[in-house]
């Protein structure tokens, strides 16, 4: 590179760049308010966590937030719960008892995963949580991958 083209391209850098002073980074000199909002604003959560700057509030409402929605993970349930109360619910929602669409059995639906692979040959893998029992089931005999004892 010729040497007036490096002054050139310094002089450009220097006069188009920011340095924050907070991190070290250096960006766009356009980028500096976005940068001095989203990485070094302090941000409050509506479940009131405090953090550090907005841009862990992302990571912070899909993995953290306790009002975050969480599906139910027992078969047939297909309930939305915030975090805090998710416990509780898996309890309360597992000691439910629900009939067999397949052989009319009164079972827990905590205990359900056992029961359909003991008593009618499906994994669990073939089942999914969120999605209704009775959709699942009328799928499996149709593809002939149940059994009746």
């Amino acid at each position: 590179m010729p040497i007036t083209r490096l002054v050139s391209h310094e002089r450009h850098c220097k006069n188009n760049t920011y340095s924050c002073p907070t991190c070290d980074v250096k960006l766009p000199l356009d980028s500096r308010e976005w940068h001095e909002v989203f990485m070094h604003t302090r941000t409050t959560c509506v479940c009131s966590a405090e953090l550090t700057h907005h841009a862990l509030l992302n990571a912070h409402v899909r993995m953290e937030c306790s009002k975050r929605m969480i599906q139910c993970s027992n078969l047939g349930c297909l309930l939305l719960t915030p975090a805090y109360r998710h416990t509780e619910h898996l309890r309360e929602c597992g000691s439910v008892t629900i009939a067999c669409p397949i052989c009319i059995e009164n079972v827990c639906r905590s205990a359900a995963v056992f029961h359909f692979e003991a008593m009618h040959g499906i994994q669990a893998e073939q089942l999914r949580s969120g999605v209704p029992l009775e959709d699942q089931v009328a799928a499996l005999i149709a593809a002939g991958k149940v059994y009746d004892f």
